[in-house]
């Protein structure tokens, strides 16, 4: 800041990335400071001001102009001003002893990094920020006050030999809980193919994890200061709980965050999906038009430019499931698998919206991917069922029986594993076990008949709704 010369001082304001921004390469050569609250703009411009004004003295040495920034500008934060749960991701520790490891763990957390910053549902700091802490020894919550995070990804390297293994922990910086730690062991002569594999289950575990922190801190805030964000993070586990009554009272509360922002893409996502679960299954209408209300927070969700890929893909299911355009779901299912292919959920709604819409050999390769990143989501038998769907369109019926027998050891009042049940049954010509399943059927959806499942299987493919219908009449489904 010498006398007469001018400056750049880059400030992000929305959600751009650094790579993707329409700049001059000379931005990229500098520190870019984050400011996804347009309402914090003031507060930097006082700061700046102040430095300039010779009233506030820099530290260089000490802090990147993102961490003066976020220091001036307040304390850690727990998503809720930016929307989103907040993580860095610090440098592995080199625990080798071997300068040459170095290369292995930066580039690792640097694939990190690249891959949490895919989820929208995700504030994540940059790589420029993060790293100002390679070789220093520092307290998460030091971290956690200087990058205004809530969350904090840390872990360590070490080589012995041919072998490698590496650590990580993920630790809620406020309250200093660890949230998640693993290990990985591995050979140094398919090193990528480690960092790969890491990258991909440490990714797989943190979304989830985070979510569930987030979800657990909105439902222990007082009622009278929920925001949007609180009240779409209480809804998600009654949506996901896929019961009638749960199910209702989720929908209550993405309606009302939708009357404080009724351009929320996460809420109108989340609440399409919602209406479609009540459609589908049968259940007692919201509201008058459940299937209009569906289809519109639908398409406000693929008009709205959105690139959250969970977004995406919800609103892609709905619309096919509801209103059969199954042209629209399979792209929007296909944009949020570009915009995030790292995410076990994305997969896995895509992998159904391949089965019921397009190509169900797709729909098991997405499965399984889906199952690979995300072995420990509690809702496990909705991937165990994606992979039944897929086998018994693809003909193969033992196959499909064998998913869902796993997913009804799971969860044992999802009406839809019944269905692959059955037909599995009927076309093993195991017809005695195919009528007992039935009748558990029959008891979960006690409305259920062969001409309301013709009328409402929203399958593309004609003989996949033939397929279905005729094992239940065979089974005893009465007309």
């Amino acid at each position: 800041m010498a006398a007469e010369k001018p400056f750049i001082l880059p400030v992000v304001v929305d959600g751009t990335r650094e790579a993707t921004a329409l700049v001059p390469e000379k931005f990229r050569e500098v520190q870019w400071t984050r400011l996804p609250d347009p309402s914090d703009a003031q507060l930097l411009v006082a700061h700046v001001s102040r430095v300039l004004a010779n009233e506030l003295e820099p530290a260089p040495e000490q802090l990147s102009a993102s961490t003066r920034g976020a220091t001036a500008m307040g304390s850690p934060d727990s998503g809720a001003s930016r929307g989103k749960p907040s993580i860095a991701v610090l440098p592995f520790t080199n625990m080798s002893g071997d300068p040459e490891q170095d290369y292995f763990a930066d580039g690792m957390v640097e694939d990190i990094i690249t891959a949490l910053s895919r989820f929208n549902q995700l504030f994540v700091i940059a790589r420029n920020s993060s790293f100002i802490y390679k070789g220093r020894a520092v307290d998460v919550r030091q971290v956690a006050t200087e990058l205004r995070v809530r969350y904090v990804l840390k872990g360590s390297v070490r080589r012995s030999g041919s072998r490698l293994r590496v650590t990580g922990q993920l630790i809620d910086a406020i309250n200093g809980t660890h949230l998640w730690a693993d290990k990985f062991d591995g050979s140094v002569d398919a090193v990528f193919d480690l960092q790969d594999t890491i990258t991909a289950n440490v990714v797989g575990a943190i979304e989830p994890t985070v979510k569930k922190a987030e979800v657990e801190r909105a439902r222990l805030k007082p009622p009278e200061k929920l925001d949007v964000y609180d009240l779409y993070l209480r809804a998600l586990p009654l949506i996901q709980a896929f019961r009638p009554a749960e199910n209702l009272a989720g929908l209550d509360l993405l309606n009302k965050a939708l009357a404080l922002d009724p351009k929320y893409p996460p809420a109108l996502a989340h609440a399409a999906w919602g209406y479609e679960q009540r459609i589908t299954r049968g259940w007692t209408p919201a509201g008058n038009d459940d299937v209009g209300t569906a289809a519109a927070y639908a398409r406000q969700v693929a008009a709205s430019g959105t690139d959250d890929a969970v977004a995406l893909v919800l609103a892609g299911f709905a619309l096919a499931m509801v209103t059969h355009d199954w042209d629209a779901g399979l792209h929007m299912s296909r944009r949020a698998l570009e915009r995030n292919p790292g995410c076990g959920f994305v997969n896995l709604m895509a992998a159904f919206v391949e089965n019921f819409c397009g190509d169900p050999e797709q729909g098991l390769a997405l499965g399984e991917r889906a199952r690979a990143l995300n072995p420990l989501d509690p809702a496990f038998f909705i991937y165990l069922l994606a992979g039944s769907f897929s086998h018994l369109f693809c003909g193969r019926p033992a196959q499909a029986l064998a998913f869902a027998q796993r997913s009804v050891t799971l969860y044992a009042d999802w009406d839809s594993t019944y269905w692959t049940l059955v037909t599995s049954y009927v076309q093993l010509g195991r017809l005695e076990e195919a009528r007992q399943v039935l009748l558990k059927l029959r008891a979960l959806a006690p409305q259920l008949t062969v001409s309301v499942l013709r009328r409402s299987l929203p399958y593309r493919n004609p003989a996949s709704v033939r397929m279905i219908v005729e094992a239940m009449a065979t089974a005893g489904l009465p007309e």
